[in-house]
């Protein structure tokens, strides 16, 4: 970088040497430094091109978003006021400045810009809503945002499909509760039949959200229920912690306690990830298992994948799931993959006193979700495990689930 820069400065000392200096070259290669993220090479050669001529309003914005690129907001704010000074009717300032305010969360002079913009003649509609929208979501304003989007789309948009699918996103961001009916059928090639059912209601609150559930199972010729509790609070920007507790009322069908914690946390910019534990205590054994996770979101996929490390009193076994989604145009519907390998603790279809019996099991599950009306989904899963309960001797299992939600 040193020597870079080195040859940046007698490039510009030679060019001063014929008396003149060609701004719109070094403009062109400040530009195609920008785009290599060569962010420290672009603002020296951009400032050069201030010093000959201060007040060009391009390189002004330009410089303002290299600083963005690079984090540095402040400059970036600095910058922009420059060019505001120089000219405060070019229209290209606008948008570098609401980027700007919006990459550096100051949601609320955000919605001021956008004001200002739109007085100013800013012409780019699209842009405006979805600052706007942003500043509002930012501000846990969702009821504002799905009423500004609505009378947008009245005006201006009246048939913007994507705009239809930002203002469904929103509804649904409005609604604080949530309930949800869940019914699994487990069908072996040995036994009988087990059904699982669970009834569980959300709500959200001011920076955390947590769920009630209780869990009714129907297998080994008994019945019994389970209460649980989850709840998910807000740590920073993209970090949460997940804590959950469960009582077993039939501890022979359910763990008598059941007890988790996990944080979730970034990791390396485009990737989520968790680091957690969970213990499970039953009327004659115990475990203890610790998981970590990492997740990614694409355009329209996501892709999971899942560790479980429990530690018996028989031994210590590895659980592997690996987890796919595929989402429609309108990211309310998709359909899902699953593989795994050992047997999840969190996953309510795999009996939990079965994980000191189980030694090897294999999974394969599908799902689909779909959005039946504004506030109502559907999912629909099958899935097959073959797995050993006694040392060699493995069974098949047959699952069939179907879940209800409803948002309100």
């Amino acid at each position: 970088m040193k020597k870079l820069l080195f040859l940046l400065l007698i490039l510009i000392s030679s060019i001063k040497s014929y008396g003149q200096l060609n701004t719109d070259s070094l403009f062109n290669k400040a530009v195609e430094f920008a785009r290599l993220k060569q962010y420290d090479s672009s603002i020296v050669l951009s400032k050069k091109i201030l010093e000959a001529k201060e007040n060009r309003v391009d390189v002004l914005t330009f410089l303002a978003s290299v600083y963005a690129w690079s984090n540095n907001y402040t400059e970036a704010k600095n910058y922009i006021a420059k060019a505001m000074e120089a000219d405060g009717r070019d229209l290209q300032i606008f948008p570098v400045w609401l980027n700007i305010l919006q990459w550096n969360k100051e949601y609320q002079k955000l919605l001021t810009a956008c004001d200002y913009a739109e007085t100013r003649g800013y012409p780019d509609k699209f842009n405006l809503i979805n600052k706007r929208i942003s500043a509002y979501r930012g501000l846990n304003r969702y009821k504002d945002a799905y009423l500004f989007l609505d009378d947008s789309l009245k005006r201006y948009y009246p048939s913007f499909s994507d705009f239809y699918d930002l203002k469904q996103d929103l509804y649904l961001s409005t609604k604080r509760n949530g309930f949800t009916f869940n019914y699994s059928l487990n069908a072996f090639d040995s036994i009988a039949p087990q059904h699982l059912y669970y009834f569980e209601y959300s709500r959200k609150f001011k920076g955390f959200s947590a769920t009630a559930r209780i869990n009714y199972a129907d297998r080994f010729g008994k019945t019994g229920a389970q209460a649980e509790i989850d709840m998910y609070t807000k740590l920073g920007s993209r970090w949460y912690l997940y804590l959950n507790y469960g009582y077993g009322f039939e501890k022979s069908l359910f763990p008598e306690h059941r007890v988790g914690a996990e944080v979730y946390f970034p990791l390396f910019r485009v990737l989520d990830a968790s680091i957690g534990g969970r213990f499970l205590k039953f009327e004659s054994s115990q475990l203890f298992i610790a998981t970590a996770s990492m997740s990614r979101y694409t355009k329209r996929s996501w892709y999971g994948l899942r560790s479980f490390i429990a530690f018996k009193e028989s031994g210590t076994s590895v659980s592997l799931i690996g987890s796919y989604r595929l989402y429609s145009q309108n990211r309310f519907n998709y359909w899902g993959l699953e593989l795994s390998y050992g047997t999840s603790p969190d996953d309510r279809v795999e009996f939990l006193p079965n994980l000191e019996n189980r030694m090897i099991s294999y999974k394969i599950k599908t799902d689909a979700e779909f959005l039946i009306t504004k506030s109502t989904f559907l999912n629909l899963a099958c899935g097959y495990n073959y797995e050993e309960y006694f040392t060699e001797k493995f069974r098949n299992r047959y699952i069939f689930e179907i879940s209800y939600k409803i948002r309100f």
